[in-house]
């Protein structure tokens, strides 16, 4: 199973405005590769879409997040095997989105799970 990163980043919408980074990692879904990367994919671009900077927050119409694509292997995701590797593999994340699809006739669930640092 591949497995995408991607790294939004935000700012509060506080007076002051202080920056901060929400790390946000998705895995394809298991169960059949090709639907499991793309419901993974949509439910990421949602995400990110809920993250990103708004126009009202940035008047020099900046960056709205960095987003970046890795792919390794991941085997058998579990919330615990997902949280000890937060720290050991050298990245910090805060949030860790992964889960499984399953064909019902010709449609598809997704089954979503999210695993948070903290």
């Amino acid at each position: 199973m591949a497995f995408v990163i991607i790294i939004l980043s935000s700012s509060s919408a506080t007076s002051q405005s202080v920056p901060f980074h929400v790390d946000f990692w998705v895995a394809p879904f298991s169960g059949n590769p090709k639907t499991g990367r793309a419901v993974a994919t949509v439910l990421a671009l949602q995400v990110w879409r809920t993250f990103r900077r708004y126009r009202n927050n940035n008047k020099r119409w900046g960056d709205f997040g960095k987003a970046r694509w890795d792919y390794y292997n991941r085997p058998d995701l579990t919330h615990a095997k997902i949280r000890r590797s937060f720290f050991r593999e050298g990245t910090w994340r805060t949030l860790e989105m992964w889960g499984e699809v399953r064909m019902f006739g010709d449609d598809v669930y997704a089954i979503p799970y999210l695993t948070v640092s903290r």
